[in-house]
């Protein structure tokens, strides 16, 4: 099976994401956990599971926890094809899923994914937040 990725690269310049995963990666490393990097030049190399297929951005480690994290820019956010890998590391650990803080001034991430995930029934995915500018990340609490 070929790996997919869900995010849609052709509406984001990969930059813009792999910045992003980049943020997230290091938030996680300074909050102790081990971490794998998809998409990133990252020590630790890549996540090694695919789920159906869909490989996810990041996978963080510490103890016996597993979290499975999805990292979406501004252009990606709203994309129809969100929710079904999250749905899949859902069922297998926890699943986190990182938004940009803001995406222009009448613009709400946070809100338009809470309800999301309301509405896809996924209520057990934490939301995280990123500010690609200030390289601020705020992940979710554990």
């Amino acid at each position: 099976m070929t790996e997919q990725t869900y995010s849609d690269q052709s509406i984001s310049t990969p930059n813009q994401h792999h910045h992003a995963v980049q943020l997230v990666a290091n938030a996680l490393v300074r909050k102790g956990y081990q971490v794998q990097a998809h998409h990133i030049d990252w020590p630790d190399g890549s996540p090694r599971v695919a789920i159906e297929g869909y490989k996810p951005d990041l996978m963080a480690f510490r103890e016996s926890k597993v979290i499975f994290v999805q990292v979406e820019t501004c252009s990606t956010y709203r994309s129809s094809k969100v929710g079904h890998p999250l749905s899949l590391f859902s069922q297998k650990g926890t699943a986190w899923i990182i938004i940009p803080f803001h995406c222009g001034n009448r613009d709400n991430p946070l809100l338009y994914m809470r309800e999301a995930l309301r509405d896809w029934g996924l209520s057990g995915v934490k939301i995280g937040t990123y500010n690609p500018e200030s390289g601020q990340v705020d992940l979710p609490k554990e």
